[in-house]
């Protein structure tokens, strides 16, 4: 049992050397152009414009609100925020790495059949979560800060968004959204491990439809539902693709 646990402890130890110097090389790189011999180069080079920086402009163009002015609220804000957005791209660039290490170091104790199918949820596993960023970054991020910051316009007060607050409110929604989106990679595994077979997602859809609506209502509370039925209508995707594909995996499973 001790050799298992040095082995998993490994195993975390390598992903968080390599989360902390992605993070780092985030903070401190950018694309810089350098000219050598009068040849023009483009490399990532140690510069003031970081990927950090790049990042936290783009969020802002996209992002924030027209009227809303973004405020460093303290001597640390920039340095937090540069901080926040360098490691949370670590995250998501060593996320994948973590999942194959996970996969692998569970591989030995499984079956021919049984690591077939786990190795074959890795890659949708990697997909699903980046796409659940993307999809929040994109469609569920602008709608709910927009339907929020009509609020503030209505009472006549200046709108202000704090640099951190701003950085951390992106991040999460994309963290919760990937995570989310890993509603059929659950099902398929609480399908394939016996605990929840695939008559039961098909017997109660309403009331994870439901509670889809529900928890949408809960982490994009906008007030005018266009955000909750934007990340509730993929979520209910998923749950039907994670219910079929659960009786696919289930055939399998009992053939072994």
């Amino acid at each position: 049992m001790f050799e298992e646990i040095n082995k998993l402890k490994d195993l975390i130890i390598h992903w968080l050397i390599l989360f902390l110097f992605t993070g780092l090389f985030f903070f401190f790189f950018g694309i810089s152009t350098i000219n050598v011999r009068g040849t023009d180069f483009t490399l990532p080079l140690p510069t003031e414009n970081t990927f950090s920086i790049q990042f936290f402009k783009m969020m802002q163009n996209d992002l924030l609100p027209s009227g809303v002015t973004l405020v460093a609220t303290g001597p640390l804000s920039a340095l937090n925020t540069q901080t926040i957005i360098a490691f949370m791209l670590s995250f998501l660039i060593t996320f994948p790495y973590l999942i194959y290490r996970l996969v692998k170091y569970i591989s030995p104790a499984l079956y021919k059949g049984e690591r077939r199918i786990f190795l074959s949820l890795l890659i949708p596993t990697i997909v699903l979560f980046l796409f659940g960023c993307i999809f929040s970054y994109l469609f569920v991020i602008p709608p709910t800060f927009k339907a929020l910051y009509a609020y503030t316009t209505n009472t006549g007060v200046t709108a202000l968004f704090s640099m951190e607050a701003f950085v951390s409110s992106v991040m999460t929604f994309m963290m919760v959204a990937g995570v989310l989106f890993l509603l059929p990679i659950f099902m398929v595994f609480l399908s394939f491990i016996g605990i929840a077979p695939p008559e039961f997602w098909w017997k109660n859809w309403r009331y994870a439809q439901l509670t889809f609506l529900l928890f949408s209502a809960i982490i994009t509370p906008d007030g005018s539902g266009v955000s909750m039925i934007l990340l509730s209508l993929p979520l209910t995707v998923l749950y039907a693709v994670g219910a079929t594909v659960s009786k696919v995996k289930w055939g399998r499973r009992n053939r072994f």
